[in-house]
């Protein structure tokens, strides 16, 4: 039986921890946007289509989540992802 769980990773609400203060819920916001970003960045830099891998797994990951979207759509939202959370070549 084939593996059907995404390996895409889940982005954390403050309101996941309401037993932690403020400053602790944007702790646990941060790591887990900065996990997000050193996977991206790893997955970047692992050989010479590294990059290409990044965008075709971005646009899947959307594509999964949102079923409805088109794959145009999909792009585009990857490429938006990718341009905040990795500079956008600037």
């Amino acid at each position: 039986m084939a593996n059907t769980q995404s390996t895409s990773t889940q982005l954390v609400s403050p309101s996941s921890y309401p037993a932690l203060n403020t400053n602790q819920q944007k702790n646990v916001v941060k790591g887990s946007l900065l996990k997000e970003a050193d996977k991206d960045i790893k997955m970047l830099n692992s050989g010479i289509h590294g990059a290409e891998r990044l965008f075709i797994n971005t646009v899947l990951d959307y594509q999964e989540k949102h079923p409805g979207i088109s794959r145009e759509t999909a792009a585009a939202m990857a490429v938006a992802r990718l341009e905040l959370t990795l500079g956008g070549g600037k």
